[in-house]
């Protein structure tokens, strides 16, 4: 596999949630996200693995206060609208990732056409790169931006041939199978959610039993 990353940024001193004018004209102020300080520190990530993908973030954020940690640890998914992003804006991407990610995880479905449309929304950049353990150039393929990055996982989700499944405890979305350290039999996305979820059948059992 060609080595994929991303040069980012994040802010530096977390965020906050502020209405901001929508475009040119007389267009009603929307809540956005933005950096707290207007100071960011760079980022680069790398499409290693997908044992902890940051689409999953997203997919997973319920509310503002889960959107607001996804752009303090991660940065903006796009700069379209400079270094802010619009909490619908981030809404409205959540879910269309959400069903990307199940239609390219679902074996039942024809998930070639799904991902074909998916990597049509996302531009890599190829370039060398020198590496001092082998004395050579590495052809690296460059992503735009952060969501073209999280296509991408979702991309080598369906190329491995991971599964999207629901935490039996939490409802939290994750991914099993190749790649992602977990079985594809796996029932919870955590050992705590793991825990709590054998308390709740143990008490479910010693009410059933009369104890």
């Amino acid at each position: 596999m060609i080595p994929l990353h991303l040069d980012w940024k994040k802010p530096a001193d977390g965020v906050e949630l502020e209405h901001v004018p929508f475009g040119q004209g007389d267009a009603d102020p929307q809540l956005a996200i933005k950096s707290r300080s207007g100071r960011f520190e760079p980022k680069t990530y790398r499409l290693e693995s997908l044992e902890n993908p940051i689409v999953l973030h997203l997919v997973n954020a319920r509310n503002d206060d889960d959107f607001k940690r996804f752009v303090s640890r991660f940065g903006t998914p796009r700069t379209d609208f400079g270094d802010i992003a619009y909490l619908r804006a981030m809404e409205v991407l959540r879910d269309d990732l959400t069903q990307d990610l199940e239609f390219c995880t679902d074996p039942s479905l024809n998930r070639i056409v799904d991902s074909e449309y998916l990597l049509q929304r996302v531009t890599l950049t190829p370039s060398f790169a020198y590496s001092e353990s082998t004395d050579r150039y590495r052809l690296v393929l460059s992503v735009t931006n952060l969501e073209g990055l999280m296509r991408m996982e979702i991309a080598m989700a369906l190329e491995v041939g991971a599964t999207l499944i629901r935490c039996k405890h939490c409802s939290k979305a994750f991914l099993a199978g190749p790649m992602t350290r977990r079985r594809t039999d796996a029932v919870y996305c955590s050992d705590r959610c793991r825990v709590e979820g054998f308390k709740h059948a143990k008490t479910i059992n010693q009410k059933g039993s009369g104890v």
